[in-house]
Formats: structure tokens, sequence, C-alpha cells
């Protein structure tokens, strides 16, 4: 039998890791609420844009990818940004379909 679940991806700032260029919750571009077999990689990516305190694209920052319910991976763990501010990594999904399976993206210092 084939499981399939429905996912949560979080986009969120860490408050103590934050260096004085830093400020803002990076903000989900696309990966959010996919839908795959327990055990699989998605089809897409996790995609977050990081802003600095002034609304600014967060250059060549870092993103921490965590999954924080429902075991499973992220390939990378933590990105640096494009000039853009943007991030990616993958998910593959944990085997268990007994709690949510949840991601979050974090701002991080340098």
């Amino acid at each position: 039998m084939r499981r399939v679940l429905i996912l949560v991806f979080l986009a969120l700032a860490c408050a103590e890791a934050m260096g004085p260029n830093l400020g803002l919750s990076p903000v989900i571009v696309a990966g959010n609420n996919q839908q795959g077999v327990v055990g699989t990689t998605l089809p897409e990516l996790l995609v977050v844009q990081a802003f600095d305190n002034k609304g600014k694209p967060l250059r060549f920052g870092n993103v921490r990818f965590q999954v924080t319910s429902g075991g499973g991976s992220v390939a990378a763990g933590t990105v640096t940004t494009t000039s853009n501010g943007i991030a990616r990594d993958s998910w593959t999904l944990g085997t268990s379909t007994a709690e949510p399976q949840v991601v979050e993206a974090r701002i991080v210092s340098n």
C-alpha cells in the first residue's frame, strides 16, 4: 500500500543566531504543501528567499533547512543564498505517517 502525505514547509527567522544585517524571516518561494510517498524524495525543491533587516535580498547568507517532525532528511542542511537571497534544498520524507512531515528554514549567521 502506498501512503501519501501532505507536507508542511515553514520559513522562520532564528533570533538567537542573527547578526546585525539579519532580521526578517525567509519567505517560501516554492516547495510548500507538496504530496509524496513516505520514504521518497519530493519532486520539487524547497525554495526560500531570505532578506536582511532593510528588506533587501540577503546576498550569500546562510539558511538552515531542518526536519522538525516526521523524520526524513534534507540534502544539504545549511545552504548559502544566491545574490538574490534564494536558498534551495531537497527533502526526503520520513517513513512514519503517525505525525506530520515538517521542515523549517531559518536564517543563521555565517
